[in-house]
């Protein structure tokens, strides 16, 4: 797995929608990398001219480190999808804290800080099939977790059982699928 992303991508202007007074950035723009951390594109003063926030959507490999750093004059507000990370913090990098999903931070300006993915998990693909008939009562989901890669091809079975009640007769089953899928 890539842990080191240095100089991964470019901010990409022409992806911005300017509007009066809005700037949107739809599906949060091209990957890019920077120390250690896979970013979307996301806003800062580099590309709407925002002063003192930035707001990405970054992802640390587990096991990878974003290493030692200070946003110098912008402040970082970040949310933890998945995962768990270590922020060490402060001077010296003396300070140290845990955060894991659903935590919100706040970075000040300034603060020496430095980011360690202590989780196990990599974010995987998960595909979900319901299976579902309102004359036979049947309502049967099923999950399965993986590593999918475009055009891949992957069988897998499953069963499930006809209640004792029901009248010989042809059935239709409805099949719902939803995915959820990483780009790596």
């Amino acid at each position: 797995m890539e842990t080191n992303t240095e100089g991964l991508g470019d901010i990409k202007m022409e992806e911005f929608e300017e509007l009066k007074g809005l700037s949107i950035l739809r599906g949060g723009g091209t990957e890019r990398g920077w120390n250690g951390i896979k970013y979307k594109q996301g806003l800062s003063g580099k590309n709407v001219g925002s002063k003192k926030l930035s707001i990405n959507v970054a992802t640390v490999p587990p096991g990878a480190v974003a290493y030692a750093h200070v946003h110098d004059g912008f402040e970082v507000m970040l949310f933890i999808v998945q995962g768990k990370v270590k922020h060490t913090y402060g001077e010296n990098l003396s300070e140290s804290v845990i955060n894991e999903a659903g935590d919100f931070i706040y970075i000040k300006p300034g603060v020496p800080h430095e980011v360690f993915n202590i989780g196990d998990e990599d974010q995987e693909d998960k595909v979900l099939v319901i299976m579902s008939n309102t004359d036979l009562d049947l309502y049967e989901e099923f999950e399965f977790i993986g590593d999918l890669d475009v055009g891949e091809d992957k069988t897998r079975s499953f069963s499930f059982t006809i209640p004792n009640n029901v009248e010989d007769g042809i059935y239709v089953l409805d099949f719902t699928t939803s995915y959820e899928y990483d780009q790596d």
